[in-house]
């Protein structure tokens, strides 16, 4: 099993807040999980952190079979399209940035 996160940084100012998770319940997480390959996909909102990470507004979980499913889903067009719809999603926060990490066997 591979795990790999995306972990959105950046203010997310109050009055954005619902069309941030509309967005992302929406927009975001269906195509997510239309990657082909894919196992599942899930949307963590944190409710409480440390200080050093108190500008994590998502952490999302999406896992696969194995290293070629991870880059199958990589490299379809539903990833790219998640690329325009993560433009959107930033537009919503200041001073945005997302990371990943890959985890598994």
């Amino acid at each position: 099993m591979i795990v790999r996160m995306a972990i959105f940084r950046g203010v997310l100012p109050s009055e954005n807040k619902a069309d941030f998770i509309a967005h992302l319940e929406t927009n975001m997480l269906p195509l997510i999980r239309d990657f082909p390959q894919i196992s599942s996909a899930d949307a963590l909102l944190p409710r409480d952190s440390d200080p050093s990470l108190g500008d994590v507004q998502l952490i999302l979980d999406m896992r696969y079979a194995n290293e070629d499913a991870m880059n199958t889903a990589l490299a379809s067009p539903q990833r790219a399209q998640n690329g325009e719809e993560t433009k959107a999603l930033f537009a919503l926060m200041q001073n945005p940035s997302v990371e990943h990490i890959v985890l598994g066997d």
